[in-house]
């Protein structure tokens, strides 16, 4: 797709939305412009396996319950370099922006959301239904939710949905419940790797709001918003979970409420302190080289490794460790040449349970969507042999996969107990992590 400006109420019919095995590929995000002038919902992607859309704006949808881009029924689709701006819809259900339900699967990266009204009627994203999205270096930004319609800001995360945030901005957003991310029932995890949550206005229930079995990993991420809570557990129904690491959190663990309904496991290499954002007019959330985030993410390089550039497209890791937020400072006054060779956008997460007596599960999350299924899991004892192997194409490997082992050979026979190593292998490169078997 060429320069063009797409207008719905110029009577023009665009006809490949919705369609299987299409991609929709524009000349640019300043380029190619598709603008419903409030008339309709700009996209639905239903029952739809394979589809992308990549390189455009998508401006002024208004609908009943999805303005701009709704998902659902078993879709995977990928968005990559898109602009939602200024979506909304007329009443009180669902979301402005994205939505995406049963079953879904999609993959955003770089995509950002902004809207410039003074008040929207609902969220800017909703994730429910066994849904998994990944997020990538995108930004949802200034959408501030009317109370009388709506009462979350950002992202609203229902009923066994696990999105995966990474190098994600998450700024300015307004809901008088929750200004940033509300979960009811995740049911497993939630993941903000490498974020950047900031100045989300003051609300009543956190900027993170947890309810009814929810939970939520945080690993070095910034969250320093206007409410004295920043993570908020409800105090009924099942109990929540908050796993916080190398994170700056403005008022640090006593900035999270679980109302004795719930567990905090508080990691190594929190701080609180100010982040010292370059600032201006635009505002940017980008380091300066004082920041106490700079070098201060997690340590462990080999087993935490992000895509290989941070939000505003510069190497994500600099100077040999990573820089907590979205952003990673890139100042070269004493800084060593960026070390890339480590960065296979992968995260391998340490099983759970360990040890383990039954069967325990293996979690790890790419960036790398469109190779996975050239990925191999494989278990070994100490001694080197192969005990199991798992690979992409058989057990579906995607952006969030769980490997669930029970402690049995290729044979199905139990093996005995003790210490195996599990590692994770693509395009040469290989992340090893160890675990300990119980009888």
């Amino acid at each position: 797709m060429k320069d063009f400006t797409h207008h719905l109420t110029t009577g023009e019919f665009f006809a490949l939305g919705g369609k299987e095995h299409i991609s929709i590929i524009g000349a640019g995000k300043e380029l190619t412009i598709l603008d419903a002038e409030q008339t309709g919902r700009l996209y639905t992607i239903k029952n739809i396996s394979e589809f992308r859309l990549e390189n455009m704006t998508l401006q002024h949808g208004y609908d009943t319950t999805v303005g701009g881009i709704g998902i659902s029924n078993n879709s995977n689709p990928i968005l990559r370099n898109i602009n939602l701006i200024d979506n909304n819809i007329s009443g009180d259900l669902i979301t402005t922006h994205l939505y995406c339900a049963e079953y879904c699967n999609p993959v955003y990266e770089n995509v950002t959301i902004s809207t410039s009204y003074q008040q929207v009627n609902e969220k800017a994203i909703t994730s429910e239904w066994y849904s998994n999205p990944i997020f990538i270096n995108c930004s949802v930004v200034g959408n501030k939710t009317n109370p009388q319609t709506g009462h979350i800001g950002a992202i609203d995360i229902g009923t066994y949905a696990n999105p995966v945030f990474l190098n994600t901005l998450i700024a300015d957003n307004y809901g008088d419940i929750c200004s940033g991310i509300s979960s009811i029932y995740s049911g497993d995890e939630i993941y903000a790797i490498n974020c950047t949550i900031v100045d989300n206005d003051n609300c009543s229930e956190g900027t993170i709001r947890l309810v009814y079995n929810s939970h939520i990993t945080l690993i070095n991420t910034i969250l320093r918003n206007e409410p004295a809570t920043e993570i908020w557990f409800h105090p009924q129904h099942e109990p929540n979970s908050a796993t916080i690491e190398y994170c700056n959190i403005e008022g640090g663990i006593d900035a999270i409420n679980t109302n004795n309904n719930g567990t905090v496991y508080w990691g190594e290499g929190n701080i609180d302190e100010a982040p010292l954002f370059v600032g201006g007019d635009p505002y940017s959330y980008k380091l300066t080289k004082y920041s106490p985030c700079v070098d201060k993410g997690t340590p462990d390089t080999t087993g935490l490794n992000l895509p290989a550039t941070d939000l505003a497209g510069n190497p994500r890791i600099f100077n040999g460790r990573i820089d907590i937020g979205a952003y990673e400072c890139q100042d070269t006054i004493g800084v060593d040449i960026p070390d890339t060779t480590f960065i296979n956008n992968l995260y391998l997460f340490q099983n759970t349970p360990n040890p383990f007596s039954n069967e325990t599960e293996i979690l790890f999350i790419t960036a790398d969507y469109e190779r996975v299924e050239d990925y191999s899991l494989s278990i070994y004892n100490t001694k080197g042999q192969l005990v199991r192997s798992f690979d992409g194409t058989t057990h579906e490997f995607w952006v969030k996969t769980k490997i669930v082992w029970d402690g049995t050979d290729e044979q199905g026979k139990q093996v005995a107990p003790g210490t195996y190593l599990y590692k994770l292998e693509y395009n040469g490169n290989a992340i090893v992590r160890k675990m300990v078997l119980l009888r």
